[in-house]
């Protein structure tokens, strides 16, 4: 998908194509799924603990 104008690109259609190209990539083994949650789960425990140290 080319964007050629500004306002041309709907969100909507941005984020379906989008997860369309990330599920391909986790079907081909582009993308390894396990490797995405160790780093979401860090986040994750990172996010709690700014949240801790905010309160």
């Amino acid at each position: 998908m080319i964007v050629e104008t500004v306002g041309e690109l709907n969100c909507k259609l941005f984020a379906e194509t989008f997860m369309e190209i990330v599920r391909r990539e986790i079907r081909n083994g582009e993308i390894d799924i396990n490797k995405y949650k160790e780093i979401s789960k860090a986040e994750d425990l990172r996010d709690k603990k700014e949240c801790e140290d905010e309160g």
